[in-house]
């Protein structure tokens, strides 16, 4: 009989090698097909949620549920627990075990009381993003890296998508730089872009109303905010006169506009004027004093 030919020492760690070095290869591949499945199941999670909302609404109730100021995260939850099962609280991401007590996903705060009709660009207006304390007050409430450097959003007109770490949200009135979604219902929007600040295009809008300040130019564009109109600054929702406002290409900037006083502390229209410092080119946006309704006097 022929002798049977044993592996040698080194034909043996060869193999070893080469085994190592296959695994090395495929984990990486493994781990993203895991963690793409892992967020198609956040992504179908947070739709159903989306749909719950509007079921909700259409069924029952004008108004997404909770009052603006309430700062209880388990209203909405609550509110959509017929529409929605436990499960799709849950991001398997985390490994966490999400609940409907304990969410891996949260509400923007800012549709609280707010009609779905009254939001004039569903497609942007953010209802839950991936987050663990129940409601989305800005960006930071976001758990941006939870899927391979990105995370799961769904919007008020009934579609998800994911974005990646860097595509941080427009948050309105506070003058953040972000990308062109937000989270505030931006029922009174103003969008100027670096287009109609060239044009010279001027509004106004009421009191509290949202601005969104858009740069669609191919440069970055540095604004200096200036205010006329009464002696007394507001004390929120504006960056204050004179500050820069730097928007890079395809960002935008949002923020809540608040009239000056007079000497007397009666509110006045007043005139914000964006525009870049070195150029011509600027956009006037009048903020209009709150009027009284049916000819009542204002309290």
């Amino acid at each position: 009989m022929g002798r049977v030919r044993a592996f040698t020492l080194v034909e043996l760690l060869v193999v070893i090698a080469i085994i190592l070095i296959l695994a090395a290869l495929l984990f990486p591949v493994f781990a993203r097909v895991r963690e793409k499945a892992w967020q198609t199941t956040c992504m179908s999670n947070q739709r159903q949620i989306a749909m719950a909302f509007q079921m909700l609404i259409q069924d029952n109730k004008e108004y997404f549920p909770g009052v603006m100021g309430d700062p209880d995260p388990k209203v909405w939850r609550a509110d959509i627990a017929n529409n929605a099962d436990a499960k799709l609280f849950n991001c398997p991401s985390t490994n966490r075990g999400g609940t409907p007590d304990d969410p891996e996903v949260a509400m923007n705060f800012y549709l609280y009381g707010v009609a779905m009709g009254d939001v004039k660009e569903p497609q942007k207006v953010v209802v839950t993003a991936d987050a663990s304390n129940g409601l989305l007050e800005d960006a930071g409430d976001v758990d941006m890296a939870r899927h391979a450097k990105g995370y799961v959003a769904s919007f008020v007109d009934g579609h998800v998508q994911q974005f990646p770490a860097a595509s941080s949200p427009v948050i309105w009135g506070s003058g953040d730089e972000g990308t062109l979604f937000s989270f505030g219902a931006l029922r009174e929007t103003i969008t100027y872009s670096a287009a109609d600040a060239a044009a010279g295009a001027d509004s106004a809008v009421e009191e509290g109303g949202a601005v969104l300040l858009v740069n669609d130019s191919g440069a970055a564009i540095t604004a200096a905010v200036s205010a006329s109109g009464g002696a007394t600054p507001p004390g929120n929702g504006l960056v204050l006169a004179g500050a820069d406002l730097n928007i890079t290409p395809g960002k935008g900037k949002a923020f809540a506009l608040y009239c000056y006083t007079d000497a007397a502390g009666e509110k006045v229209d007043t005139t914000y004027t964006f525009g870049n410092p070195a150029g011509t080119a600027k956009v006037a946006i009048i903020c209009r004093k709150p009027r009284p309704l049916d000819g009542q006097p204002l309290p």
